[in-house]
């Protein structure tokens, strides 16, 4: 039990500390809010669309430039064309806490050879889920 602890937390401080800078000190609440977007991060990579809308708060709002999608049945909607085939897959390549926010940059890859770059997320979380999600590209 003890190692899964320290598994978690070594993955929680990699995916909150800043790739350009010295590690943060994190607090506990920062600590969770980072399981919970990893959570989210690895529904998405499963390809479930189920596990990943489940990542959300039921009340949880996206939004993607003017799109908005509140509840799951909206981002259900809004994701599903994401999930209709495994022909991608995300990559983190910068992540940080801002402002009590967990942040990312992702970029795409596609099984036939294009990458895309780059996406921001900002994640704000409630109880262990995503309760708002900012995307910009």
């Amino acid at each position: 039990m003890a190692i899964r602890s320290l598994a978690v937390m070594a993955m929680a401080m990699a995916l909150a500390a800043p790739a350009s800078s010295q590690p943060q000190q994190l607090s506990d609440v920062d600590v969770a809010n980072a399981q919970a977007v990893q959570a989210h991060v690895d529904a998405y990579r499963s390809g479930s669309l189920e596990r990943f809308v489940a990542t959300f708060a039921e009340d949880a709002t996206v939004t993607v430039g003017d799109m908005v999608a509140t509840g799951h049945a909206q981002i259900r909607a809004f994701y599903a064309s994401n999930f209709e085939s495994n022909e991608h897959s995300i990559q983190i390549v910068e992540s940080g806490i801002v402002d009590g926010r967990v942040v990312i940059t992702a970029s795409y890859h596609f099984d036939n050879g294009m990458e895309g770059c780059c996406s921001r997320s900002e994640y704000e979380v409630r109880d262990g889920k995503i309760a708002h999600l900012w995307v910009t590209f």
